[in-house]
């Protein structure tokens, strides 16, 4: 399987060396990088622990305790703190309750060149289709007609260990 966007070069210090913006960019992508390479290659995505889903008492919204889970891409996604995910105004009979990793700029410069100086990482929720490829965690898949009629939790996924063929072969001998 053909690997997209590997960064192949990390960053050689040494004394005296003059570390421009770019430097410190290639860093952060080295590093987020094989630890992304990591999340993907050796675990399945899915839910790593917590982020359980159930129905507010007026069945208008959801509810997501705190977790952490990982995408298809490796990225890993923490939702820190309960949210709520609004049901209002669905038009479909079936949905999934998503969650998606999300960056943004934040924090502008006080000094000198107005720009950001933070990468923000966050979680997103949404109500959606459950579409394939959009790189979502599925918590929940909902059955709509006029208000919720059902929670169905069999579309969660936990994530796990990926295990290689020589290793597979491995544990499936010493199991006999």
């Amino acid at each position: 399987m053909a690997t997209p966007n590997v960064v192949e070069k990390r960053l050689n210090y040494f004394t005296g060396q003059f570390l421009q913006e770019q430097d410190f960019k290639d860093e952060q992508a080295y590093h987020m990088d094989r630890q992304r390479h990591h999340a993907r290659y050796f675990h399945s995505p899915g839910i790593v622990e917590g982020l359980t889903v159930g129905l507010s008492q007026d069945r208008t919204s959801v509810q997501v305790q705190p977790g952490t889970a990982i995408d298809d891409l490796g990225r890993l996604i923490i939702v820190k703190e309960e949210a709520s995910v609004p049901l209002l105004g669905q038009d479909v009979a079936q949905h999934y309750i998503e969650l998606f990793y999300d960056e943004k700029q934040q924090d502008l410069a006080s000094v000198g060149k107005k720009e950001f100086t933070r990468w923000e990482e966050k979680a997103s929720l949404s109500v959606g289709s459950g579409s394939a490829g959009s790189h979502a965690v599925w918590l929940a898949r909902l059955t709509m007609e006029g208000q919720v009629v059902e929670l169905d939790l069999s579309v969660r996924r936990q994530a796990g260990v990926r295990l290689s063929d020589y290793l597979r072969l491995y544990v499936d001998f010493r199991t006999f």
